[in-house]
Formats: C-alpha cells, sequence, structure tokens
C-alpha cells in the first residue's frame, strides 16, 4: 500500500472537505459502514513463498558479486565473510519484518469518507472528492483529489492496496462496490458517472501500446547483436567502424554518427541499464504525446547529446567516443520536468513527477555522473533538449493543443525517420 508522504499518522488524520453537495439537504443516513478487512501482511508469511523471495532477492546480490571479484583474481575469504554476514543480516530483518508488522485495520467505507489504515498510518478522503476507484485484477487503485486551500494545494494522491493484502479474495470488489453505492445513494448518479468515466479514460491510456519505444528498444537490442558478432567491442577502432560517435570523426562533419551511435551500447549492463529507464519512463511518455511527437523527441535529444558530446570534446581539443541511447532517455526526463511544472495543480499521474523525486534523481544521476566512463554532456545536453522540445510538442493546461500541430509533427517524424536510415546506410557503405 501506498501513500503520499506527506500524509499524517494517526493523531493527525488528513481529511478534506465536503467536495460537492448531497442529493438532498437532510442529514446523513445512519446506515452502518461496510468494512473491509485486510490480512497481517502480504502474503510471503507463508513460508515456501518467504523463501522463494528470499533466494530470488537474496541469490543474486551474493552470486553476481562473487562471481565478479572470483574473475578479477581479488576473491578472499574476509571479503566472502563480510558479504555473507552482511546479507544474512539483512534476510533476518527482512524475514522478520513480515511477521511483526501490525495487523491493518480494514479499509471503511462510511457516509462520509472512505478511510485506509495500515499500523499507524492512515488516509481519510471525502467520498466526492475521489477520482477514480476500480479494481485491476485483485488489486484496488485509488485517486483522490486534494481540493484548493488544503496543502499541497489541487494536488491529487494514489492509493495502490495490492489484492494478496484482502482477507477476502474479492475484496477489492467490495470496496469499489461499497464506495459507488454511498455515492449513489448520497449524491445521485452523476459522482458514479464520473468514476466509470475516469475509469474509462485511464483504462484507454493505459491500453496505448509504446510502439516507438518498443521499437528503439528492439534496434538497441539488434545493434548490440551485430556489435557482438562483428567483435566490435574488441577495440574503439571496431566500434568507431559500426557507427560510434567520435569527436574527430565528427569534426569531418561524419554528423550520422550522432544518429547511429544511440543504438549502439559499450556492454550488456550498459544496454540494459539504458533500455531498462527507456522503456520505463519512455512508455508512459508515449502514451501521453503520441507518436509522432515520441519519435521527434528520441531523435532530437539522442542526436543533440550526442553531438554536443562531440562539439565540447572538439572545443577542449580532446578526442572522445561515445555510444548510448542515455541522452534520449535523459531527454524523456526533460519531458516530464516540463510536464511537472505545467501541470503542477493537476491531475497527470506519473507525468508530474513531485520535488522529492527530482531532488532524488538528480543526486543520484549526480552521483553516477562523477564516474569517468559516463558522458556527462550528452545527458546534460539531452535533458536540454528534452525540455525544449516539449515546450513545442507537449500538450498545453487546460486542454490546449501543443504549438506544433499533428501534421507538422508527423512531417517531422517522417523526417527524422528517412533520416535515421540514411544514416545506417552510411555506416553499411563505410564499413
Amino acid at each position: 500500500m501506498s501513500q503520499d508522504p506527506t500524509s499524517p499518522g494517526d493523531d493527525d488524520v488528513a481529511r478534506h472537505g465536503d467536495g460537492g453537495s448531497r442529493a438532498n439537504d437532510g442529514p446523513a443516513t445512519d446506515a452502518a459502514a461496510v468494512q473491509v478487512p485486510l490480512r497481517r501482511t502480504v502474503p510471503t508469511r507463508r513460508p515456501r513463498h518467504a523463501l522463494l523471495l528470499l533466494l530470488l532477492g537474496v541469490m543474486p546480490a551474493v552470486v553476481l558479486p562473487l562471481l565478479w571479484f572470483w574473475s578479477k583474481g581479488a576473491l578472499s575469504t574476509e571479503m566472502v565473510g563480510g558479504l555473507l554476514i552482511g546479507v544474512a543480516t539483512a534476510s533476518v530483518g527482512w524475514l522478520a519484518s513480515l511477521y511483526v508488522l501490525p495487523a491493518p485495520a480494514p479499509i471503511v467505507v462510511d457516509d462520509s469518507d472512505l478511510v485506509v489504515s495500515v499500523g499507524r498510518r492512515r488516509l481519510r478522503v471525502s467520498l466526492p472528492e475521489i477520482l477514480v476507484a476500480r479494481v485491476d485484477g485483485r488489486d484496488l487503485i485509488l485517486f483522490a483529489a486534494a481540493p484548493p486551500g488544503t496543502a499541497p494545494q489541487g494536488d491529487v494522491g494514489g492509493v495502490l492496496v495490492p489484492g494478496y493484502c484482502f482477507q477476502d479474495r474479492d475484496g477489492a470488489q467490495h470496496t469499489v462496490a461499497a464506495l459507488r453505492d454511498r455515492l449513489q445513494r448520497l449524491y445521485g448518479p452523476s459522482l458514479v458517472e464520473r468514476l466509470a468515466d475516469n475509469e474509462r479514460r485511464q483504462l484507454a491510456f493505459q491500453g496505448k501500446r509504446a510502439i516507438v519505444v518498443q521499437g528503439v528498444t528492439v534496434a538497441c537490442v539488434v545493434a548490440f547483436g551485430i556489435e557482438v558478432w562483428t567483435n566490435a567491442l574488441a577495440s574503439s577502432d571496431s566500434l568507431i567502424a559500426v557507427g560510434a560517435n567520435a569527436s574527430d570523426r565528427v569534426a569531418a562533419l561524419e554528423l550520422w554518427r550522432g544518429v547511429t551511435a544511440n543504438f549502439l551500447h559499450g556492454s550488456v549492463i550498459h544496454l540494459a541499464m539504458n533500455l531498462a529507464a527507456l522503456l520505463s519512463t519512455g512508455a508512459l511518455v508515449e502514451r501521453w504525446l503520441g507518436r509522432p511527437a515520441t519519435v521527434i523527441v528520441l531523435w532530437f535529444t539522442g542526436v543533440g547529446g550526442q553531438l554536443a558530446s562531440a562539439a565540447v570534446a572538439i572545443i577542449a581539443g580532446e578526442t572522445r567516443l561515445s555510444v548510448g541511447i542515455s541522452g534520449a532517455v535523459f531527454g524523456i526526463l526533460g519531458v516530464l520536468l516540463v510536464s511537472s511544472v505545467r501541470f503542477r495543480r493537476q491531475s497527470t499521474g506519473g507525468l508530474r513527477v513531485p520535488l522529492a523525486t527530482w531532488v532524488v534523481l538528480i543526486a543520484t544521476n549526480g552521483a553516477i555522473s562523477t564516474i569517468p566512463i559516463v558522458d556527462v554532456t550528452a545527458h546534460v545536453a539531452g535533458f536540454v533538449v528534452g525540455a525544449a522540445t516539449a515546450l513545442l510538442v507537449a500538450p498545453r493546461p487546460g486542454g490546449r493543443p501543443p504549438l506544433a500541430s499533428p501534421p507538422v509533427m508527423r512531417a517531422i517524424a517522417s523526417v527524422v525517420g528517412v533520416l535515421t536510415v540514411a544514416s545506417i546506410v552510411m555506416v553499411a557503405l563505410r564499413s
């Protein structure tokens, strides 16, 4: 179960305003509140599930470091002992937490609020302020609006109660049914219809396939397969031959390298990290922007990052070799920054990144950027280009369309598609 970090505890319960008027001016009915019990903890209390998750979570953390140190010839008894002690301590603490978590109070739906409680944490929301209440599989998904005048003003928070938290297999359905019944009885059909409409919109958004992001992911995997097959990772010259971004070649006006270098990667770990970030954030942004705009964002941020990296190296009189689609990944973060600022008072789901999350992102990527092999210039340039591009291709608040019209975006996407194919042909002709 998740909750906004600003949510108070038992002694200071978050209570929102009325958020609407009742269907009649009479007092609330005295119908008994619906209570949906929750389990004490997740189903990993069952020993075999706990053991399975422990093995899946701990074994990679033990085996992979040991294999790496062994391959480097740096494995020692002290290192193995220290690693095992650390893992054992963490495992005991994790297993103990599964058994000592307090029993949560039931989810309660009464004539004024919906209350979700687990241990000392409690969230109370006025019924009319609930925007989305639906069941996904067996999970309860809840979004509610904080009305103007509360902190944070006009914000929208979400709660996910996994299906395994319910004692009753159909507990999530019972919660939604009770909520809709109360809304229908107290406020008439309008709020129930709003819930249904919001659910349709949310499902339609989630149902959009991220074709562009998936296609780019497949292209990166295929390109890495070609790198391995041609032994391109063996030397810098071999990597340059398959299209890597080399500053001296860019200075010789081989600008197409700014395109092809995005599909290449230096290792399996490099590929996996970039594609994991691209799939998680890029798919979300593509569902929001649409395919032509996503093509534009990925192309300009990726190429902009690569060419900026080469340009900085040329100005500094250095020779730099760069590969990877991380510039485009940071470009996606630039798009999210624009949406976070534009829609800071509106519900945009994961498109509005909280300030605390931005602090973590900046701190994390700042730490990663201290690694010598990381191309900081490409990351920064991709982020800036992504934010600038979003100002043109992303929807604006109030339902206003993007500055760039759909025909213009389709035309630009077609052009950059042709340029991408031409760049790949240049690699084939020169290899």
